[in-house]
C-alpha cells in the first residue's frame, strides 16, 4: 500500500471513535448529508443493491438500508469499518449491509452488480485520478444504473472570500489533518466528466455549502438564527444553477451509466 494510502488508513483509524461528534453529528454536518440524501433518494429506491465507496462510519449506509436499500460499504479504514459494523448490530437494517475493508484499486466482490455506485463527503478527494470510478462502473454497475458522488470541487466562496483560502485553486493541497500529513486533490465537474468516459450523462449537480462555512462543532452557532436561514435559503437556490451548481464546500453529482 503507497505512502498516501497508509496515511489515509491511520488517519480515519485514528479518527473513527470522533467523527460523528467533529463531522456528522455537529448541526451543519446533519443538514450538509440530508441535501445528499434528498438527491440520492430520487435514485436509490427499496430493493435496489449499491456500492458505498468510502463509506465511513456508516451514516448513508444505515439511512439507505433502513429504506430497504441493500448496502455494500467499503473503506480503507478497519476503525471506520468497525464503526459501521456496530451501527448495523444495534439496527434492524444490519442484514441488509456488508461492509468490507479494502482501498477503491483492490475492490474485490465476485460475480455481483449494483444499481448504484455512491460515495459520499470526499472520499474521493484523497485521489489524483478519478479513472477508477469508470473502472468500478464499468465492473460493478448495471447498464442504465447510477453514480451519485459527493466532492470538494474548485471553487467554494465561503472559502474563499470569508476565510481567504487560495487552496483549491491550484487543485491540490499538501496539509495534515489531527497531525497526519496529507495531500487532498480538489476536482470539478469538467474533470470528473473526462474521467468517468463518454457512456456517461450528467443527470443532475449541486453545488453545497457556497455561502455556509464547512460542518465543524466550532461554527455550529456562528450565525445568527435569521442569517443562518438566509444563507441556507440562498444555498439551496443558487446551488443549483450554472456555474454555482459545482461550487461550494462539496458538489453532489449524479451520473448515469449506458
Amino acid at each position: 500500500m503507497g505512502s498516501q494510502a497508509s496515511q489515509i488508513r491511520r488517519l480515519f483509524d485514528e479518527e473513527a471513535d470522533h467523527y460523528d461528534r467533529h463531522f456528522s453529528n455537529t448541526s451543519a454536518g446533519e443538514k450538509l448529508r440530508k441535501r445528499t440524501w434528498d438527491v440520492a433518494d430520487n435514485f436509490f429506491k427499496p430493493g435496489m443493491r449499491i456500492l458505498d465507496l468510502g463509506c465511513g462510519t456508516g451514516e448513508d449506509a444505515i439511512h439507505f438500508a433502513e429504506r430497504g436499500v441493500a448496502v455494500v460499504g467499503i473503506d480503507i479504514s478497519p476503525g471506520m469499518i468497525a464503526q459501521l459494523r456496530s451501527k448495523a448490530e444495534a439496527l434492524e437494517c444490519r442484514d441488509r449491509i456488508h461492509c468490507v475493508v479494502t482501498d477503491l484499486e483492490h475492490v474485490a466482490i465476485r460475480g455481483t452488480s449494483f444499481d448504484g455506485l455512491f460515495s459520499n463527503f470526499a472520499a474521493l478527494n484523497c485521489s489524483p485520478d478519478l479513472r477508477v470510478l469508470a473502472r468500478l462502473a464499468q465492473e460493478y454497475l448495471k447498464p442504465g444504473g447510477r453514480l451519485i458522488i459527493t466532492l470538494m470541487g474548485r471553487f467554494s466562496p465561503f472559502e474563499t472570500i470569508v476565510e481567504r483560502h487560495f487552496r483549491r485553486w491550484r487543485g491540490y493541497y499538501d496539509g495534515s489533518l489531527y497531525g497526519v500529513p496529507l495531500r487532498v486533490y480538489y476536482h470539478g465537474l469538467h474533470s470528473l466528466r473526462r474521467a468517468l468516459g463518454p457512456k456517461v450523462e450528467l443527470e443532475k449537480a449541486v453545488g453545497l455549502n457556497l455561502f455556509l462555512p464547512p460542518p465543524r462543532p466550532e461554527d455550529d452557532h456562528r450565525f445568527s438564527g435569521r442569517v443562518q436561514r438566509w444563507l441556507e435559503s440562498m444555498d439551496s437556490s443558487m446551488g443549483q444553477t450554472w456555474p454555482c451548481r459545482s461550487w461550494g464546500e462539496h458538489f453532489i453529482s449524479v451520473w448515469r451509466f449506458f
